[in-house]
């Protein structure tokens, strides 16, 4: 299930997804359940990609849970449960307007984000310069210019940190 928003400014969308999580007695304390669940798949996830796209962290809610199973071959007391959440997902795709800043205009590339910086943001954007030759805007795009890009590809890993995008320049912000 998902419900998707369409302007640049709007890279995320709410998916319902399914986890594993699986809790030792030294997790367990004295708070509530759902807490340390949500921690738990919080800081499993959270801020890393999956298969479906990247995972804003602290955006989790979890919808329900199953009962726990003890796994008795490993003799640690160990309980998993499957936790159904809801979730802020980005996975661009091809064709979607997204708007960036400039982080550096290198040689061959010129490089972007959302978001505060460059360090946070779950989408790294290249936009290589072969790709717009004879585009005068293009050439004197700086540092901290906001613009808009068409995606035209994108690429993650499981557990990767961030999406990488390659798109093409679309006029400023």
């Amino acid at each position: 299930m998902s419900s998707k928003g369409n302007d640049a400014n709007n890279i995320y969308h709410k998916e319902i997804l399914d986890y594993k999580i699986t809790l030792t007695p030294d997790k367990m304390n004295n708070r509530k359940l759902n807490e340390i669940l949500y921690d738990a798949l919080n800081n499993t996830i959270g801020g890393k990609c999956l298969t479906t796209g990247y995972i804003k962290a602290d955006t989790l809610k979890i919808i329900s849970k199953s009962c726990g199973l003890v796994a008795a071959e490993k003799f640690d007391g160990s309980i998993t449960y499957i936790i159904n959440f809801e979730a802020d997902i980005c996975n661009p795709k091809i064709g979607q307007e997204i708007e960036c800043t400039i982080e550096d205009n290198i040689q061959s590339f010129v490089v972007a984000y959302i978001g505060e910086s460059m360090k946070k943001s779950p989408i790294h954007i290249y936009m290589a310069k072969h790709n717009h030759q004879g585009d005068e805007i293009f050439i004197k795009l700086q540092k901290g210019d906001r613009i808009k890009i068409i995606v035209l590809n994108s690429n993650f890993e499981y557990n990767d940190a961030q999406i990488y995008v390659l798109g093409k320049f679309n006029g400023y912000a």
